[in-house]
């Protein structure tokens, strides 16, 4: 969705900033074909992601479905839904893991407190926000574990209060401590063109 300035489409990549709103207000704004999120009583609106950016989120999101829809843990909500951490924090991670305990704070529009996990991948134009604000935001506020996916520098680091973890080996299976069984290889992510989410979720849970 073009953000047009003077009767003129904003080039890309854009960030626009509008302070002194509330979570009331916000609502006003968010909806599906525009991505912003609420950050400490400021309305962000960002461009459209990367192409590289939707594959490795469409990635992330099949293997994370196919995995916790078979297990039934819970519920994977994909970006531009909002997880409401109080009336002026509504950030719309890129993916959620909301545990089957947590569902009843789903609302139709947003979730009413923290998700279990959350998944961010990085871009030039959010990465900022993502590390600065919302990192420590979503710890402080309850949510268990947060993986920081890095694109520009091909790394990956999850986050858990008072202790993070870096892989250092392509190889090495990254795990998840609160989405029982789940893990995947940071190498799978920059190679998301050319392989099938199927075939690494086999693999995952075979390996």
């Amino acid at each position: 969705m073009s953000i047009l300035f003077h009767n003129k489409p904003l080039p890309e990549p854009y960030t626009i900033y509008i302070q002194n709103f509330n979570f009331e207000k916000y609502l006003e704004y968010a909806h599906e074909d525009i991505k912003c999120e609420l950050i400490d009583g400021v309305l962000i609106i960002q461009s459209p992601a990367s192409l590289e950016h939707e594959l490795i989120f469409k990635f992330l999101l099949t293997l994370l479905e196919l995995h916790v829809q078979g297990k039934k843990l819970g519920l994977v909500v994909g970006s531009r839904f909002t997880m409401r951490l109080s009336s002026t924090w509504a950030p719309e991670p890129d993916i959620m893991f909301i545990t089957s305990e947590d569902e009843k704070n789903l609302k139709e529009n947003y979730l009413d407190g923290p998700a279990t996990v959350t998944f961010e991948i990085l871009s030039p134009s959010t990465k900022d926000n993502d590390l600065n604000k919302k990192l420590p935001k979503y710890l402080d506020s309850g949510v268990k574990e947060i993986w920081i996916i890095n694109p520009m520098e091909k790394k990956v680091k999850i986050y858990w209060k008072n202790k993070n973890y870096t892989s250092h080996k392509e190889e090495e299976w990254l795990k998840s401590r609160f989405i029982p069984g789940f893990r995947l290889r940071e190498k799978w992510l920059w190679s998301v063109k050319s392989i099938s989410p199927l075939e690494k979720f086999n693999e995952m849970k075979e390996g």
